[in-house]
């Protein structure tokens, strides 16, 4: 069946209507369906952090994703920035910052476990313990910077929530990533989008079949570490098609699908 899933024109303006199911991973910063921001303990991409915030009906702030808040944002707008949500061991998080936020109304949340880091606490009380209709997207800023270490521990937070319907999407400064389970997925891409895009085997070989790239896997075609992941690849752009372009995706074990995109330029 059609669907009105996508992003808007660049031509027209007007929502460019998918002929199959399908998602966009980044409809959040498009239009505004109301999806959740959460803010890591990483230094603010601004252009991306002003264009998901008005569009987001929940914010949460892991541990010291608050410190960069209150540091970056001028002094004179801060009081419109107040996340809903705090979570995380809070060992990061500076007292007179926990209690700034806490006194304009965020609701300080203290998981002490050490056992779990602080995106997978807040993803787990975001999916779990908050009340509310499931967002689609959960877009997860400052997730793909600075130590290695802690861009794995993002990683395995989307192998450890990897539940429908909603999508978590890693952000960065040049790029986005998302999970993709095992089956078929229809990825809208928008005209910002690319070239460069990349698929990566989370867990063991993975044997996927692509349309859509310049250099697209084979029906089958296994891919592990060690042996190949389709990195450096491109999308396949129809001058035809116009705005529209879509990648489709079919696996036998979870992928990761990331893509760059333009955060800088001038969107509708």
């Amino acid at each position: 069946l059609p669907c009105t899933r996508g992003y808007p024109s660049q031509n027209t303006g007007q929502l460019v209507v998918c002929t199959m199911a399908s998602f966009a991973p980044l409809e959040g910063y498009f239009t505004e369906a109301k999806n959740i921001l959460v803010v890591l303990n990483q230094p603010l991409v601004k252009q991306v952090f002003f264009r998901f915030w008005p569009r987001a009906s929940v914010v949460a702030c892991a541990d010291g994703g608050a410190n960069r808040m209150y540091d970056e944002l001028d002094p004179s707008i801060r009081d419109n920035y107040i996340p809903q949500f705090l979570v995380g061991d809070l060992d990061s998080v500076r007292p007179e910052v926990k209690e700034y936020y806490s006194a304009k109304g965020t609701v300080v949340l203290d998981r002490p476990s050490q056992d779990s880091d602080d995106l997978c606490k807040t993803l787990h009380f975001l999916l779990h313990e908050h009340n509310g209709t499931p967002p689609k997207f959960i877009y997860v800023t400052g997730s793909l910077s600075n130590r290695f270490d802690h861009i794995m521990a993002n990683i395995n937070a989307l192998c450890s929530f990897p539940q429908a319907p909603t999508r978590t999407v890693l952000v960065s400064p040049s790029s986005y990533v998302i999970l993709l389970n095992k089956g078929k997925h229809v990825i809208d891409i928008h005209p910002h989008e690319g070239p460069t895009c990349g698929l990566i085997p989370i867990a063991g070989t993975a044997r996927a079949t692509t349309t859509g790239l310049r250099w697209n896997l084979n029906p089958g075609m296994p891919m592990s570490f060690g042996t190949l992941i389709s990195t450096s690849n491109q999308f396949s752009r129809d001058p035809a098609s116009g705005d529209h372009h879509q990648v489709t995706i079919e696996t036998d074990a979870p992928l990761l699908w990331t893509s760059e995109f333009d955060w800088e330029a001038e969107h509708p």
